[in-house]
């Protein structure tokens, strides 16, 4: 685990997953998927410019025990849930359910006539002709 988070901030950072990300409607719960523990680790090695105000939403949130006072500082609580739903959505179980593959190179051949000229998707679009008035 990263040594930029502390150990009480990553707990209390597992809380807000606990209530930001509850397992429902066949989606994995947050922290059953390591949002809390290599998802955070993740995500913040792509953006290390949040940990500050993601620790900062991490404290308030210990100290308080409730969401509210991380919303009410508004730079924390944009970096906490990017944190959360960044790591949450990036982990292979969330895009297995999603069945998410990430990007995938489509080649194009240049010579080739595209699907929607050839089946005549655009038929119509050319027969009507241009619709805009100038002005």
């Amino acid at each position: 685990m990263s040594s930029r988070i502390p150990e009480a901030d990553r707990q209390a950072f597992a809380g807000i997953v606990d209530l930001a990300l509850p397992a429902a409607h066949g989606m994995p719960a947050g922290n059953a998927v390591g949002v809390a523990g290599e998802g955070l680790d993740k995500l913040i090695r792509l953006r290390p410019d949040i940990v500050p105000d993601l620790l900062r939403g991490t404290r308030l949130f210990a100290a308080a025990g409730t969401l509210d006072a991380v919303e009410a500082d508004t730079e924390a609580w944009h970096a906490v849930r990017l944190a959360a739903y960044g790591a949450y959505y990036t982990t292979p179980p969330v895009q297995a359910v999603l069945h998410y593959t990430g990007q995938i190179s489509q080649p194009i051949d240049p010579d080739e006539t595209p699907a929607y000229l050839a089946n005549g998707s655009l038929r119509q679009v050319i027969e009507r002709g241009p619709i805009w008035t100038k002005v």
